[in-house]
């Protein structure tokens, strides 16, 4: 209703002059850039329901709707309050954070390029910076997330979200998981998913390799020829023999020195801008020698077969030119943890009935099966005046059968007959 009256108002000049008292004087010519295209809901903005309701019902969010259009206001009101990217207030459960109320209006000011390159390069801020990576994962087609977030994986310093996790941390999660902070995101198709996380893969290894290029920076000078990887638009990333023709400094986000390199690949002539993470002599890309005669001849006597040891390759364990990173055995590692996960939360979904569950489920004797119609209680819902030792008597009797004349079982709480 808050949403319906405000679009009413935005088309009501007088009521808009009203909303919009302050002049609006922003920095930059924000609508020359193309806008963001909205993928999904153009309502809820792809926002849990309730989640989205409770937000357009909030006071802060009629204040910030009530501030104006002005984009460059909202980012200082951002850099002055957001303290967490959380969608609730802590501690409630039913009041929308800061952080989401700006979120929706940022939604509703329909943001473009610029826009979005403004609040992601907000390094002295990192909350900031998260809340412009939260408006590109809810509205913000798959396929296109990666490209503005990779430089944050990798070059974000120490910047921390809050105190013990850093950006690059928030947004790793904020790309391989659906769940975030007690609500739902939107959906990543599985084939993107794999991609996303064989990706992270290849970071983790850039930030190892960076480390051990750095002991021996002296080494990648000018002239010097390594293998780099490279990708573009068309091309996925693999090794490529390279050049380097030129180094250049910037700062991270934690104000420390970042050296690239300007790499020259001879295979297609341009001139690429390489972080050290991405490089490595060509020679330490020397193949792995062949395995020793003796060892061959091991090889050669082992039965071949489904189960027989196969005889190493001299280039295993080394991409070829031009070979795709994003697939082999990284691909097939993420397929097996997802297939083991899966596995695990089905086991979760079907575990098998405690003990203490066990007693309070009413059960037809010699079977473990709920009688037809009743609902499996709590676990805590223990009956109180079952008795284990009497059942297992009744199941006796009855299994038994007692055809003398003249005996009838005695009811529960009865003592027994003399007859017995």
């Amino acid at each position: 209703e808050n949403y319906a009256r405000a679009l009413a108002a935005a088309a009501d000049p007088a009521q808009q002059a009203l909303a919009y008292a302050m002049p609006v004087q922003e920095s930059e010519n924000y609508a020359l850039s193309a806008k963001i295209e909205v993928n999904g809901n153009q309502e809820t903005f792809n926002l849990n329901p309730l989640l989205a309701n409770c937000i357009l019902n909030h006071e802060y969010s009629r204040a910030l709707w009530e501030m104006g259009p002005s984009f460059d206001r909202l980012v200082e009101e951002a850099r002055k309050h957001l303290k967490h990217l959380d969608p609730w207030q802590r501690g409630t459960a039913r009041t929308p954070s800061t952080a989401f109320c700006m979120l929706m209006r940022l939604f509703q000011m329909e943001l473009t390029e610029a826009h979005v390159r403004k609040l992601l390069s907000q390094k002295a801020h990192p909350c900031v910076r998260g809340l412009g990576f939260l408006y590109l994962r809810y509205v913000l087609k798959p396929d296109k997330l990666w490209a503005h977030c990779e430089a944050a994986l990798v070059d974000d310093g120490t910047a921390e979200i809050e105190p013990g996790l850093t950006l690059a941390a928030w947004l790793r999660g904020l790309l391989s998981e659906q769940k975030y902070a007690g609500t739902m995101l939107p959906r990543i198709p599985l084939k993107i998913e794999r991609r996303f996380k064989v990706k992270l893969m290849l970071i983790d290894e850039a930030l190892a390799r960076a480390k051990t290029n750095a002991r021996r920076a002296d080494k990648f000078h000018e002239g010097a020829e390594v293998r780099a990887i490279y990708q573009d638009e068309a091309h996925e990333p693999a090794w490529y023999d390279a050049v380097i023709n030129g180094f250049e400094v910037s700062k991270d986000d934690s104000g420390e020195t970042v050296t690239k390199y300007w790499a020259t690949f001879p295979e297609y002539g341009n001139q690429e801008l390489v972080r050290l993470g991405d490089m490595e002599l060509r020679t330490d890309a020397v193949d792995p020698p062949a395995p020793a005669p003796e060892e061959a001849e091991e090889l050669d006597e082992k039965p071949v077969g489904k189960y027989a040891r196969k005889r190493p390759r001299p280039d295993d364990g080394r991409p070829k030119q031009g070979e795709s990173l994003l697939r082999g055995d990284r691909l097939q590692q993420v397929v097996e943890s997802q297939r083991d996960a899966a596995a695990m939360d089905r086991f979760r979904s079907n575990r098998p009935v405690g003990y203490k569950e066990a007693l309070a489920l009413r059960m037809d004797h010699f079977t473990n099966s709920v009688h037809q119609g009743e609902s499996k209680p709590a676990v805590n819902e223990i009956a109180a005046d079952y008795d284990p030792y009497a059942e297992r008597e009744r199941a006796r009797e009855d299994a038994r059968g007692d055809d003398r004349p003249g005996y009838d079982r005695p009811r529960d709480g009865e003592g027994r007959g003399d007859e017995r």
